[in-house]
């Protein structure tokens, strides 16, 4: 694996982990610590320790501290059956990848199945694109490494409101590639007049704009996830296009 910046990989943890919390609302109270120690069976016990399920922890921790202890063995030995899938998982990364995202991650990171999208409100489905959008903005310039700081700034630069703004006036202009649909266009109003009047002036016609890309993105997220990226590969090529008008004047 390509190494990478271990802040930014918690940067993009921290926003994926956005994307769950709001959708999952759990009743019951959960245990997640992990103590500072040099004992790997510390640390997984105390992460397994989940709604008080401590029969459970332990069953998976024995198992887990096996498969540790084999894979140790097998290491030292030079070669098992594990490292030769691991092998040929890390050539075929990205279609692995996209297998494990859309049929196992994906259904972590969606509501549940008695939501309705037409029936969330405008906010809600901003609230989500908003995760969306930040969290795929981060995984665009995590790589190649830079420092932090530089990160941070590029990612809020595209994250602002004017950005999310300007690219909305563009995308509902392209009646080309995206064509967006009636149905579309009405979220998409919707969201726009939901924070209508919140703020005044040009400021409060950027928030509008800026809180009606997001609701877009929400409402395609949850709905049609094929038409998501249909916005986001969109969105992906506008920026590549920022990005070397941004580099050439630097030149």
């Amino acid at each position: 694996m390509k190494k990478i910046d271990f802040l930014s990989l918690v940067s993009c943890s921290l926003v994926l982990l956005r994307v769950v919390v709001s959708f999952r609302h759990p009743n019951s109270r959960m245990l997640w610590r992990i103590r500072t120690s040099s004992s790997i069976t510390t640390r997984a016990s105390d992460f397994l320790l989940v709604a008080g399920r401590e029969e459970q922890g332990s069953a998976v921790l024995s198992t887990h501290t096996s498969d540790v202890e084999e894979e140790g063995q097998a290491w030292k030995n030079g070669t098992t059956a594990k490292d030769e899938a691991s092998s040929g998982i890390l050539h075929n990364s990205a279609s692995s990848s996209s297998t494990l995202l859309f049929g196992t991650l994906y259904p972590l990171l969606v509501p549940i199945e008695s939501c309705s999208v037409e029936q969330m409100s405008p906010t809600a489905l901003a609230y989500i694109g908003d995760v969306v959008f930040e969290l795929f903005v981060r995984c665009r310039y995590v790589w190649p490494n830079r420092r932090m700081s530089s990160l941070q700034d590029r990612v809020v630069n595209i994250v602002r409101a004017e950005t999310q703004a300007n690219l909305l006036a563009e995308m509902v202009l392209d009646d080309v590639v995206l064509k967006l649909t009636k149905k579309e266009k009405h979220v998409i109003i919707r969201g726009r007049n939901a924070v209508g009047g919140k703020k005044s002036g040009s400021r409060g016609t950027v928030y509008q704009d800026a809180t009606a890309l997001e609701t877009f993105l929400g409402y395609t997220y949850i709905s049609n996830p094929g038409r998501c990226k249909d916005i986001l590969s969109w969105i992906q090529r506008r920026l590549d296009e920022m990005d070397n008008t941004t580099e050439a004047n630097i030149l």
